[in-house]
């Protein structure tokens, strides 16, 4: 950013005490927006270690069928406080001015390790194989119900997700004058930065044991939620912040070794309005313990 950008607004700021003036109502049209994120990020559906207390490790690809949807920034509106007076801050979307990207190949590293029959933990790393390709890290704990006939696990998780936002901001600002006037002034702003939002989110997996189906593999489903709060210094994060769904199916076929998993997922991400997309992803796990 120019050094005058980052002066300019200061010192309006500044002729405007002088002169005894206060902006009382700053109206944004958010012409654009568009926020560049790996992807949901994926929690484990199951618990790997099968009751038995060796950590797991293992590395996963997938791929998404669409890379790039469109929805709208939120509005709203929001009051705050400064040297120049109270301020209100109208928000305003375009409709589809909000551009949502994900990584279309993702790869993941996957750590879980579980403390007793019921409790484990595990921690994700996934990012584009690219050199400027975004990464999203997760640490949570699960919790498995162990059935006779239906089993369960409930997944809470943290998360922060490395991602590039590109912001175009008009701004009609409204300054009132002790003599009763008021001036206009409108600017745009652009931002174009790479940031670091956090997360937080859960998933429920339910499925059959396998001594139930005669299957040679145990097939799942899985619904996850998740928030994701964008950092932006041109708007707060309650316009641009975005939840996330993905409702999964999938199989893990057990080794003596470890893990093959697949699974298919449709993914949503959504502000005002969901881009959906379906992934396809495959991986292996290592037991790392006897």
């Amino acid at each position: 950013m120019r050094p005058f950008a980052l002066f300019a607004p200061a010192a309006l700021g500044l002729a405007l005490v002088l002169a005894g003036c206060s902006t009382s109502l700053s109206n944004h049209h958010v012409k654009s927006a568009r926020a560049q994120i790996a992807a949901p990020v994926t929690i484990p559906a199951l618990n790997l270690s099968n009751g038995e207390e060796k950590p797991v490790l293992g590395i996963r690809v997938s791929q998404s069928m669409k890379a790039r949807g469109t929805v709208s920034t939120r509005t709203d509106t929001l009051a705050s406080d400064s040297l120049e007076g109270a301020v209100v801050h109208n928000y305003f979307a375009t409709p589809g001015n909000y551009s949502i990207e994900r990584e279309e190949i993702v790869i993941g590293l996957d750590f879980q390790a579980m403390v007793n029959r019921v409790f484990d933990v595990f921690m994700t790393l996934e990012g584009a194989p690219t050199a400027d390709g975004n990464i999203s890290g997760v640490i949570g704990m699960g919790l498995t119900y162990p059935g006779s006939w239906l089993r369960a696990r409930v997944a809470p998780a943290f998360s922060a997700h490395g991602h590039r936002l590109t912001v175009t901001d008009s701004i009609h600002e409204f300054i009132d004058h002790h003599d009763g006037g008021t001036t206009e002034i409108e600017r745009v702003v652009h931002e174009d930065k790479r940031r670091l939002g956090l997360g937080a989110g859960g998933s429920l997996s339910l499925w059959i044991p396998e001594t139930l189906t005669d299957l040679p593999f145990t097939p799942f489903i899985q619904m996850q939620y998740g928030v994701i709060w964008l950092q932006s210094e041109t708007l707060p994060t309650k316009i641009l912040w975005l939840e996330t769904r993905t409702w999964t199916a999938g199989f893990d076929y057990e080794t003596s070794w470890g893990h093959v998993q697949a699974r298919v997922a449709q993914e949503e991400i959504g502000a005002d309005g969901w881009s959906r997309a379906l992934r396809a992803q495959t991986g292996v796990a290592f037991n790392l313990g006897r």
